[in-house]
């Protein structure tokens, strides 16, 4: 299981939400915090859950049909 919170720039966990992703640890969930989109995209990717460069397909780069990015 994958647990990815997501923050504005200047967000900040809550007491609840620390307590809640070390029981998802314990438990044996990977989980991380992203602040802002880019960085949530950017975590996605390097966990494998998407396939190509959501970076470059937000910013409008050609994408192939199995996901890659490119000309």
């Amino acid at each position: 299981m994958y647990a990815l919170e997501l923050k504005t720039e200047d967000g900040k966990l809550t007491p609840a939400q620390q307590q809640a992703f070390a029981e998802l640890r314990a438990a044996g969930a990977i989980v991380d915090v992203a602040y802002g989109l880019d960085q949530a995209l950017a975590q996605l990717e390097a966990w494998g859950l998407v396939r190509g460069s959501a970076r470059a397909q937000r910013a409008g780069e050609p994408v192939h049909g199995d996901g890659g990015v490119g000309t």
